[in-house]
């Protein structure tokens, strides 16, 4: 497919290394366009047909007033990697096809894409990015930024991080690093600005 009037970039990173806080600061301060895979899998997981095809693979359990209990089904992919595998392989090409829909009809010079799973096994679906962005930060701080956030202990917090792609994997499909282990919210914005312009200047 080819996008037009548009310039895709992708950016991701792992749970709490401020990747959300980067596509706020994109979308409000910069005002480009945003896509974000996790809004748009929070919608597809909601179609009944989904509902039923995760209910038959996890047990009617998850099922809670006709919705995906998003909280337990957490819960077994941080406890599962075959879950894990099973559950993006399923939702991955319909969620890659909207992405690919609303990156198409997107009205801003770029378009930032926001995909918590991109990786080196699945970059090629998505080889309409021009660039990817990645924000890292390190094992630790991730560890303390998700038990102040998420109310999850040491071991949840670990296990959750662990059950990612590291950093240095994503790493190897960056154009751009920005390391927010120790930035202040300025030094994180104008990092972000400061690869946003480059790309910029990239495409004049």
């Amino acid at each position: 497919m080819t996008i037009i009037n548009t310039f895709p970039i992708g950016i991701t990173g792992g749970i709490a290394s401020g990747k959300s806080t980067a596509t706020n600061i994109i979308k409000e301060q910069l005002g480009l366009t945003v896509v974000c895979a996790d809004t748009i899998s929070r919608e597809i997981t909601k179609k009944p047909t989904v509902i039923k095809k995760i209910a038959e693979k996890f047990g009617a359990e998850i099922i809670v007033n006709k919705q995906i209990n998003r909280a337990m089904l957490r819960g077994i992919i941080t406890e599962s990697r075959e879950a894990k595998k099973w559950l993006e392989d399923y939702l991955h090409p319909v969620i890659n096809r909207e992405v690919r829909k609303q990156v198409k009809e997107s009205a801003t010079v770029m378009t930032m894409v926001d995909i918590p799973l991109l990786a080196p096994y699945n970059l090629r679906h998505y080889d309409y990015l021009k660039k990817v962005i990645v924000v890292k930060a390190d094992t630790e701080t991730r560890v303390q930024r998700l038990m102040a956030r998420d109310g999850r202990n040491r071991q949840q917090a670990t296990a959750f991080i662990n059950l990612q792609i590291s950093d240095a994997e994503r790493e190897k499909m960056a154009d751009y690093i920005i390391d927010n282990t120790n930035l202040s919210d300025e030094e994180y914005k104008d990092a972000l600005i400061n690869a946003i312009n480059d790309i910029t200047n990239l495409t004049n």
